[in-house]
């Protein structure tokens, strides 16, 4: 045999061969896949959005180093932020200045003029819309100020915002301001009777009333955000208050009586309320159900409010939701009762 020639094991076979070459080949395909991933999170972040557990912080301490902080929004780019969210709002004022000067040419050219009750009617409502407008404006304005960090823009258009409500008190007071605030009052009434949120029609009439009735009004600021709750409503509610109410009524009573006799007790002994019963806070609740049954919500309110025992704390939500309606409803009653007076007599 020659010397050259490689030995041969026995039995004929060939060694196997070493597959170290391939496991490093997979081991630096995945530290790749993994360091190219870590480089590439902050663009893929925003598309496969946030993950959750040690993974995320991981990530976000393997990053540290690579990506740079978010920059603060600089001067300049507050301002254009600031411009763009007034833009909208310079474009209503604008349309509402417009319209102001185009009522007011036209109240300068028919002072003199007779004019007819229907065209009276239509200015009025034209005048109430406005003023409304002119109120959802400066609440919008408010609220951007409130954002903005720079308010070099806001305080412009603020300016802006108080010569149109200068024009519109100077149009109010060239016409009879009586029939306007008559119907701005509708345009409350309407929406506290829906229970919704009144802010603009709130403002709308503090800009037309006079010094005493935006003292009046005040009482409405309470429920201008959230809406009064209408009387439908808390007559519906009313049952679930007053079964809260009694049950809390009746664990306070039998609270000092151990469980075992009150078990006797119930088995031995039935005891019925009369639906006439008058006594404590059962026969309270009976006297307000019937009441509202006939629509007196001020009659409930009073039986209730003079009411004792453990389930007033049920009751007291619906009480105060209930006075606050009865207030409401009597300050836009009263006002509108007195500027049909003050109308009635410059007519006579």
């Amino acid at each position: 045999m020659d010397s050259n020639e490689k030995e041969q094991p026995l039995g004929g076979r060939r060694p196997a061969r070493r597959r170290d070459g391939g496991g490093q080949v997979v081991v630096l395909y995945l530290a790749v896949i993994l360091v190219g991933g870590v480089l590439a999170w902050p663009l893929l972040a925003p598309r496969l959005g946030g993950i959750p557990g040690p993974w995320a912080k991981w990530l976000g301490d393997e990053m540290g180093s690579t990506a740079a902080a978010p920059r603060p929004a600089g001067l300049d780019e507050r301002v254009d932020m600031l411009e763009a969210s007034l833009g909208p709002l310079a474009m209503r004022l604008a349309e509402t200045d417009r319209r102001l000067t185009v009522i007011e040419a036209v109240i300068r050219k028919q002072e003199h003029e007779p004019r007819k009750e229907a065209a009276a009617a239509a200015d009025q409502a034209q005048m109430a819309r406005l003023s409304a407008e002119v109120a959802a404006i400066k609440g919008d304005l408010d609220v951007v100020r409130k954002l903005a960090t720079d308010e070099g823009g806001a305080a412009k258009l603020s300016s802006a915002v108080e010569k149109a409500e200068a024009a519109f008190r100077r149009i109010a007071e060239r016409r009879d301001r009586a029939p306007l605030f008559l119907a701005v009052l509708g345009q409350l009434r309407e929406a506290v009777d829906r229970g919704t949120p009144y802010p603009a029609q709130l403002k709308a009439a503090l800009a037309l009333a006079e010094k005493g009735g935006a003292d009046k009004l005040a009482p409405l600021t309470m429920g201008a955000g959230t809406g009064v709750v209408s009387r439908v409503a808390l007559a519906e509610s009313f049952r679930m208050t007053a079964a809260a109410a009694r049950k809390l009524d009746d664990v306070a009573e039998s609270s000092w009586i151990p469980a075992n006799i009150r078990h006797w007790l119930g088995s031995a002994v039935v005891v019925r309320r009369a639906e006439n019963s008058n006594e404590g806070i059962d026969g309270a609740l009976n006297s307000a159900s019937r009441l509202l049954a006939g629509g007196d919500l001020a009659g409930a309110v009073t039986v209730l409010r003079h009411a004792e025992g453990p389930g007033m704390a049920a009751i007291q939500p619906w009480l105060e939701a209930a006075e606050l309606r009865l207030t409401v409803d009597a300050v836009l009653s009263e006002l509108s009762a007195t500027v049909m007076t003050v109308a009635a007599s410059r007519d006579e």
